[in-house]
């Protein structure tokens, strides 16, 4: 379990830095079309470009999501783990 959510956050960050790079490079193009006056390939450049910004950030917001979803998840089990240790390591408990 906390392997997979591992494994789709990673997806996740990757897909959101690889649409943080496409955005940038959308920006600079929309850049470029709006200095030969291209005004319709502007505004779909930055269309473009806000979209692919806004997946980033949601990407990346759902990576961070799972991340604490298995932080919490190992926290448990360290904790369980450490409760079946000290029951074990106690031993029996003397008589009075």
């Amino acid at each position: 379990m906390r392997a997979q959510l591992l494994v789709k956050a990673l997806r996740l960050f990757y897909a959101g830095l690889g649409m943080f790079a496409a955005s940038a490079l959308v920006s600079v193009g929309g850049s470029t079309v709006a200095y030969y006056g291209q005004s319709i390939l502007f505004q779909a450049a930055a269309a473009l470009a806000v979209l692919t910004g806004a997946s980033a950030v949601l990407g990346l917001t759902a990576g961070c999501v799972l991340m604490v979803r298995e932080t919490q998840l190992a926290v448990r089990v360290l904790e369980e783990e450490a409760r079946i240790q000290m029951t074990h390591h106690r031993g029996p408990q003397p008589r009075h």
